[in-house]
């Protein structure tokens, strides 16, 4: 019995795995999500990303979407079952919203890194068709002085459009 109180007491100190997710994503630390998620199975790692949230209710490709922090971004996408568009609780929002805000943000001298992150979510599968509660897309949030990041959200439109990608999600809507 002392031995099981004991290993619960251990359990409890420090962050636990979510907090240290979340802390990962939030600081570009790629090395830290690695450590964390190196003794979990595949089942658990898909579990532990795509359930893990903040108090705001942003999950951990939120996080790491509103600060650009594209190494991580590069990390989760690769990891099995990473879920490309979870909403968050308060806007409604993707990740894909999220990295357009924080674009729109920065300065002008950062937007083709911005503008790259973008690209690399909708290879990925991010979709920019998706409504948040105000009912805008990201496309619909990107800064219209930023005409680079329309060429890329544009040219990946039409690429799916061209593989029938596009056509298969209107019929799924309708």
């Amino acid at each position: 019995m002392a031995n099981n109180n004991h290993e619960q007491e251990e359990e409890h100190e420090g962050a636990s795995p979510s907090e240290l997710l979340i802390e990962a994503c939030r600081r570009n630390n790629v090395d830290l999500l690695h450590e964390v998620l190196e003794s979990k199975s595949d089942p658990e790692i898909t579990a532990l990303l795509n359930t893990t949230t903040t108090v705001m209710g942003n999950h951990l490709y939120h996080e790491a979407a509103l600060r650009g922090n594209y190494e991580v971004i590069d990390a989760l996408l690769d990891m099995p079952g990473f879920e490309c568009d979870p909403v968050n609780r308060i806007e409604g929002d993707t990740p894909l919203h999220s990295a357009v805000r924080w674009i729109n943000s920065e300065p002008e001298a950062q937007r083709e890194f911005g503008n790259a992150l973008v690209e690399m979510m909708l290879e990925a599968g991010s979709s920019p068709r998706v409504r948040n509660k105000g009912g805008l897309t990201p496309v619909q949030l990107v800064d219209p002085r930023n005409e680079g990041l329309r060429e890329v959200k544009l040219e990946n439109g039409m690429q799916r459009f061209i593989t029938g990608e596009w056509l298969h999600t209107r019929m799924e809507l309708s």
